[in-house]
Order: structure tokens, then C-alpha cells, then sequence
């Protein structure tokens, strides 16, 4: 079963901030993400790598409800009268009896359901999400299935374990990002939901389970000055995509401006000369971070 409303273990953080980015809202008993997770592993999921220029590559998705019906269709998106009414169960949630029960139990109104596997070594790069709707107000929604302490969110400058056992909300419209340092893969049922009087409720009960935080520590100038140059010798040598990967994945290490993952990237191709690729990373400044150039 999943328990709405229930008691929650000791609160964490009570930094308003931070709750208003991420934070559990509600219990889903185990025994619920056990059988979920034995129909996931059970089945030939057809994962798609979509969104290729925001990850190191690794991350896959497939839908269990949109706008067509369709598992491979997993670019989000919403119908024109954004009604329950219009979106299909895929075909693969029709072989997920237990996924069918989870989301009818939760009874949320959705405009998207995905599973999504972040694969090991694999990362989210900084960005925002939601940039392409109207101003309707709109939350994600997680509820890890398969997970260990090496899958991360990070968030307000902040390393976050989205634990198992519980309702994850997120406020996709700022900058955050994920990771998985640990040995398995993360797998996450991720809701995409409008927000409504029950969503409201379940929200005003939100905390953030203990250890679940780790704040992120500043970077040492030290630390930054060796990076930039092994990112150098690195670009200088052709080995774009790797220079790349040292610069961004800092937003995942160490406490940082908003942006300033991205901009590092851009600042490289300045300085060896690149300037395809200081273009492409000026214009991703921008696109990662919702048009606005932080």
C-alpha cells in the first residue's frame, strides 16, 4: 500500500530554502517498490538516450504516460487542453501491473510518467527544466525504485540521497543536476504532475529525511587552478568531450554560482581557441539555464 499523511522520521534540515527545491512528501511502503521493482528488472524495458547534450551519456528514459500512447516518445511535453482525459497509458505500462496500481493509489494529476535508469558513472549535467510551458504551476515528482548512496541530486548547492521508501518532490525550475558514483543503477518511477489541492496538501508535510544531505564544500582556488589546466591540455589535445566532463561534473563536487559549471566550459574553448565550440557553449549558458544568462 502507499501511506498518505503518515508520521515521517527525524527532520534533517529545516532550511526553507531547501525545502522549497526538494524535500520528501509522503511514505511509499516497501513492499509496493519490491514488486515494482521485480516487474522492471522482469521485463525488456526499451530505454531511449534522449537529451544528449545535458548528460555524460548513461541516463535513459521510457514513458508510462503521455500524450500518444507511446514508451519510446520520452521528450515531455503536454497536450493542447491539458486535461487528464487526453493523455494514454503506453504499452508498457500495461505490462506493469504493479506501476498501474502505485500510480492509481497516488492518484496525482499528472501530464507525464516516466521510469528513468541512471547508469553508474553516469551524469545530469546543471540545468533547469519546465522552461517550455506556461506559467501553470507544475512539480516532479520521484519515487526511487532501485537505488544506492552513490545516486545524488544536486540542488541549492547541496549533495542530496533521494532515499527509497519515500515521495520525492523536486522544483524542477531551478538549477540542479544527478549523478551516480556508487556501483548500480538508479532506476526512478518520476512523476510530472499539475498542481492541485492534493498535491498542495501533500506538499505542506515536506521534510527531508536525515542523511539524506550532505552540503557541498567550496572549492579551494588550488583545487580550481588544476582543473582548468588538465581541462586545457585536454581540449588542446582533442579530447574535447573528456574536458568537458572535468569541468562540469565541479557543479556535482563543490559549491558553486549558478552557471559557473557552464561557463567554465564556454571560458575553455575561449582560451585554446575553439571557437565552434566556445559558441555552442555560450548559447548552452543560456538554454541550460531557462534563457536566462545567470
Amino acid at each position: 500500500m502507499v501511506k498518505l499523511n503518515s508520521s515521517h522520521p527525524p527532520i534533517a534540515y529545516l532550511d526553507k530554502r531547501l525545502l522549497s527545491q526538494i524535500c520528501a512528501i509522503t511514505p511509499i511502503c516497501h513492499r509496493s517498490l519490491d514488486q515494482l521493482a521485480r516487474e522492471i528488472l522482469a521485463h525488456d524495458i526499451p530505454w531511449s538516450l534522449n537529451y544528449t547534450e545535458y548528460q555524460s551519456l548513461g541516463w535513459y528514459t521510457t514513458s508510462l504516460v503521455n500524450t500518444d500512447g507511446r514508451s519510446q516518445n520520452t521528450t515531455i511535453g503536454e497536450s493542447n487542453d491539458s486535461k487528464s482525459e487526453s493523455l494514454r497509458e503506453t504499452d508498457l505500462l500495461r505490462q506493469l501491473p504493479a506501476a498501474q496500481k502505485l500510480l492509481k493509489m497516488l492518484d496525482l494529476n499528472v501530464f507525464w510518467v516516466r521510469l528513468a535508469r541512471l547508469d553508474p558513472g553516469a551524469y545530469l549535467w546543471e540545468h533547469v527544466d519546465y522552461t517550455e510551458f506556461d506559467d501553470k504551476p507544475r512539480l516532479r515528482l520521484h519515487i526511487p525504485v532501485i537505488t544506492s548512496q552513490g545516486a545524488r541530486l544536486i540542488v541549492d548547492k547541496s549533495s542530496i540521497h533521494m532515499m527509497r521508501g519515500y515521495l520525492w518532490l523536486l522544483n524542477p525550475k531551478g538549477p540542479h543536476g544527478a549523478c551516480n558514483i556508487g556501483f548500480e543503477s538508479r532506476i526512478h518511477l518520476i512523476l510530472d504532475c499539475y498542481v492541485d489541492a492534493k498535491l498542495q496538501s501533500l506538499m505542506a508535510g515536506g521534510w527531508i529525511p536525515e542523511h539524506s544531505v550532505h552540503p557541498l564544500p567550496p572549492m579551494a582556488h588550488s583545487s580550481n587552478s588544476r582543473a582548468k589546466k588538465a581541462a586545457e591540455r585536454l581540449a588542446r589535445a582533442g579530447f574535447n568531450r573528456e574536458a568537458e566532463r572535468l569541468l562540469l561534473t565541479q557543479f556535482h563536487q563543490f559549491k558553486m554560482p549558478a552557471g559557473e559549471s557552464l561557463k567554465a566550459v564556454y571560458r575553455l574553448y575561449q582560451e585554446v581557441g575553439n571557437r565552434h565550440r566556445a559558441d555552442l557553449w555560450q548559447k548552452r549558458c543560456v538554454t541550460f539555464l531557462g534563457g536566462v544568462n545567470h
